[in-house]
């Protein structure tokens, strides 16, 4: 982290030793034909500069009739479909749970590729199937040359800095902004992990939304020191100074800012993928725990949380939840740092009042599953 994250590029040969495919090409091509995932077909050949995106869903007809050389198939939050591909994320906890995007799998024939371009995120990319080229190059910006493309940002020209053929197995981190340019060497398939971060504007406009609907419209600048001007044209120092107190007055609430901030950052990407339901009561949810062994979060919940000096705040998909006591608290962090907790090593801490709320809500809105024995 203090050498690479951010910073430059890194391969990681033999990353995972034993690798095995987490899905099939066939698997990948199913996920493709739901209307409720993302996906996309890249038919491009980088000789002649041709490059045609095709968003999906797809039926089997349209990969039926693909060449058989240059195109490549990319489906994203494939974690969230398939429980081995979700598994993978747990080797990428090193970072926060709010900054991991999904995992996106890519399938490409003979020589695809999706040209040259750089993200604006983290992203790692473990070779799954086959062998794929990977050009990397220096750091890019938006002043970058981009060739003309209604739809895809190929950069106009790449100066390689280093040249890696990646095998099943291997790894490459690319930081964000960095030139690459991947190229498959037979058939080929590569599970990319991306970090996302919000933009300071999309920050800003949350803060201030949350902001806005808390204050009062009666609210409003004063200023009963005034004196007689003999500039009645000019905005003083003065008047700046009580306008910059206004605007950090939104950060002046450390809990509230930490609340805004948290729903903001685990607010779920499909929110039609969960099942909500009519919350149990409290007698019921003692049934559950103690017929269950395991409680374990939806693979497609985001969940983090912020520490208070007696409590903390849990965030889940865009939620918030206060946790008050040390039964729920230590719910909470269990949930957003294992995904999971084992109801034998908890049992005193589930069944507390303000606990047993907690998982009646978090059930309701289809965040966790109980595992029975």
């Amino acid at each position: 982290m203090s050498e690479y994250w951010q910073k430059k590029p890194l391969l990681i040969k033999n990353a995972f030793p034993d690798w095995q495919p987490l899905i099939s090409p066939d698997e990948l091509a199913g996920l493709a034909l739901e209307d409720f995932i993302e996906s996309r077909i890249l038919v491009g050949n980088a000789k002649f500069d041709s490059w045609q995106l095709e968003h999906g869903p797809f039926n089997e007809e349209r990969f039926a009739n693909l060449p058989k050389k240059h195109w490549t198939l990319l489906v994203q939050g494939v974690d969230q479909w398939s429980e081995p591909v979700a598994d993978l994320l747990e080797e990428f906890r090193f970072a926060p749970n709010w900054r991991v995007d999904d995992v996106m799998i890519s399938y490409a024939v003979d020589d695809a590729s999706v040209g040259p371009h750089f993200d604006n995120y983290d992203v790692f990319l473990i070779q799954g199937l086959g062998k794929r080229r990977w050009q990397v190059g220096g750091k890019c910006d938006d002043n970058t040359p981009l060739k003309e493309h209604p739809q895809l940002k190929i950069l106009a020209d790449m100066e390689t800095e280093n040249d890696w053929i990646l095998e099943e197995g291997d790894m490459l981190y690319i930081p964000p902004c960095y030139s690459h340019w991947g190229r498959a060497i037979g058939e080929s398939m590569t599970y990319s992990i991306g970090y996302t971060t919000p933009t300071n504007s999309d920050i800003i406009g949350h803060l201030c939304n949350d902001y806005l609907s808390r204050c009062s419209d009666k609210e409003r600048y004063t200023d009963p020191e005034l004196e007689v001007t003999e500039n009645p044209g000019e905005i003083t120092e003065a008047a700046l100074d009580k306008v910059k107190r206004i605007l950090l007055s939104i950060a002046d609430d450390e809990t509230q800012l930490a609340r805004a901030f948290g729903e903001m950052v685990t607010e779920a990407k499909n929110p039609d993928l969960f099942s909500p339901a009519e919350p149990i009561s409290q007698a019921e949810m003692l049934d559950l725990i103690d017929s269950s062994s395991m409680i374990a979060r939806n693979n497609c919940s985001k969940l983090s949380y912020f520490n208070l000096k007696d409590t903390c705040l849990l965030f889940v998909d865009g939620q918030s939840f206060d946790c008050n006591t040390q039964g729920s608290i230590q719910i909470a962090k269990q949930l957003a740092d294992s995904g999971g907790l084992i109801i034998e090593e908890m049992y005193e801490q589930l069944n507390d009042e303000a606990s047993t709320k907690l998982l009646i809500e978090l059930l309701a809105n289809d965040h966790i599953e109980f595992i029975e024995d």
